[in-house]
């Protein structure tokens, strides 16, 4: 959600043409893309799993959150395919 909300506050500065401001929120919004892409993603189930930051791990809990990546385009299309396939 907040990877969107930062996507949509680039967009609306680069319309009023203030680059620094939109160029701060679409980095803010790229590290949090890789964030969720490196601690978020759990090739072992083939899905987007929640964080587990005290153990360093995703859970083992599935939930629709897990496939809320691909509706933001996050994901990859290896992503995509693999999370589709897990939710089937």
């Amino acid at each position: 959600l907040m990877y969107t909300m930062e996507m949509t506050l680039a967009k609306g500065h680069r319309m009023k043409e203030d680059e620094q401001k939109a160029d701060h929120y679409e980095a803010l919004a790229n590290n949090r893309r890789h964030a969720t892409l490196k601690y978020c993603w759990d090739e072992k189930h083939r899905f987007f799993m929640d964080y587990d930051f005290e153990n360093g791990s995703c859970t083992p809990n599935y939930s629709m959150a897990g496939a809320f990546p691909l509706y933001v385009n996050i994901a990859d299309q290896e992503q995509a395919e693999k999370t589709a396939a897990t939710l089937k």
